[in-house]
């Protein structure tokens, strides 16, 4: 702690510990004995953790973190992300630092009688009324994702004006001219192999179910062992996953607009 005194006083905090990792030591070993001396407990949630295979020594900051998790007191760590299959790895490669050390949770969709009252109630404070009919094209569209809905809901929200009414036919051209606006996804697309975009297209189609039926497989000019590789590849690539025995993609926006073609 350092007090500077003058006609401007103030008041700063620096780490006197210069190696940053024994810094993240210090800091949370620190935290739980204060949790045990004051008899309180804690969680720690660390979101878009599948971020970390990307930081520089990540490796490292994965081990030292596994180490800090064993040895907490009084608290429990929560590891969520938006990148389901990065996430997962983290924790099911016998390879990696967090390999079975925790419990896998998935967090379901919002239920939609919740999700369309919550959001109704929103769009009333500028007096705009949501049709129960508008909301679930969004809600099926979006596969029940709330960030899509949401920024549907947004521009929504900022557009049109009070006193007005959301039916079916505003929500699609609204959710169609979001999707069109989407050009990045053709550079996206473009990027993987013919036997890989025509998969894609195929789960967009089938919305991931029946995927290796004999009829649309011969539509797009794939067999289905190539199918099956493709799918793994994009599996491992964090675009699809497949859950329910249905394949969904990571990006719901990537699959409105491929059905858009």
């Amino acid at each position: 702690m350092k007090i500077t005194i003058s006609l401007e006083p103030s008041l700063e905090i620096t780490s006197t510990q210069k190696d940053y990792f024994k810094a993240i030591e210090d800091l949370m070993y620190g935290y739980f004995s204060y949790l045990k001396n004051s008899d309180k407990k804690a969680v720690i949630a660390i979101d878009e953790f599948q971020k970390i295979v990307s930081l520089s020594d990540a490796q490292k900051i994965e081990e030292l973190l596994r180490t800090i998790v064993i040895k907490r007191t009084n608290c429990s760590f929560i590891f969520t992300g938006s990148k389901r299959n990065m996430l997962l790895s983290l924790f099911n490669r016998s390879d990696r630092p967090f390999f079975k050390l925790g419990k896998e949770y998935a967090l379901g969709l919002i239920d939609f009688d919740v999700f369309y009252k919550w959001t109704k109630e929103r769009f009333s404070r500028k007096n705009i009324f949501l049709d129960e009919e508008a909301f679930k094209i969004l809600y099926d569209s979006a596969d029940g994702e709330t960030r899509f809905v949401q920024m549907v809901s947004y521009e929504l929200f900022k557009e049109l004006p009070t006193e007005s009414v959301i039916v079916a036919s505003i929500m699609q051209r609204y959710i169609d001219d979001i999707i069109k606006s989407k050009n990045d996804l053709g550079v996206l697309l473009d990027t993987y192999t013919t036997v890989q975009q025509n998969t894609l297209k195929i789960i967009a189609r089938t919305n991931g179910i029946g995927v290796y039926a004999k009829d649309i497989l011969d539509e797009f000019g794939i067999t289905k062992s190539a199918c099956q590789s493709a799918i793994r590849s994009l599996t491992e690539k964090g675009i699809i996953f497949e859950q329910n025995n249905e394949f969904q993609f990571e990006d719901v926006e990537f699959k409105l607009w491929l059905q858009s073609l």
